[in-house]
């Protein structure tokens, strides 16, 4: 008897269509409700609504960043920073998009322009948030190295070379400070 290898068990024809390519087929022709059946291979014609764009953020006008603490702008941006990328991350998968446009980008359904927009207004609260931390004046060890802290990844990612470098100096200034005991 001819050993098994484990590998053999799971060959698959790759003439054959996948799980997955199969499932998509099944999904692009199921008709809704009342609406006649496709035929398997045919695309199916939906008009198109026309897209209503949804409204401009307001999240992070409507937070008084002004007010709070830097411990408090960390934690409001580390938040914004997570839940924005979980948004963003949903955005991309399946059940949020009908499927992608000739260049190969996501063309969203209504699910996936809802985390988009979430995401969206999740970026605008971090940028809301450097801003006032860009804004503040420095105190104390704990306070300047939170700041440093909101100001560090934005800085070296935006290909300014002035301002990563006076960021450079701000953190050096903060290195003296704390072996200074300030």
């Amino acid at each position: 008897m001819p050993s098994l290898k484990l590998s053999d068990l799971f060959r698959r024809d790759t003439a054959a269509p996948t799980l997955q390519e199969r499932a998509a087929s099944l999904r692009a022709h199921i008709s809704p409700r009342g609406a006649e059946p496709q035929p398997i291979g045919e695309p199916r014609q939906e008009p198109s609504p026309a897209p209503v764009p949804l409204p401009a953020s307001s999240l992070a006008a409507g937070l008084d960043l002004a007010s709070a603490t830097m411990g408090e702008l960390q934690v409001i941006h580390d938040i914004a920073e997570r839940l924005g990328a979980v948004a963003y991350a949903h955005a991309w998968g399946p059940r949020c998009r009908r499927g992608e446009n000739e260049y190969g980008a996501p063309d969203f359904n209504a699910a996936g322009e809802l985390v988009q927009w979430i995401g969206d207004a999740l970026t605008a609260v971090e940028t809301a948030v450097y801003k006032e931390a860009r804004r503040r004046i420095r105190t104390n060890s704990t306070d300047r190295e939170t700041r440093l802290q909101i100001l560090a990844l934005p800085v070296t990612q935006n290909g300014d070379d002035d301002e990563l470098e006076a960021f450079a100096r701000e953190l050096l200034a903060h290195a003296v400070a704390l072996r200074e005991g300030r």
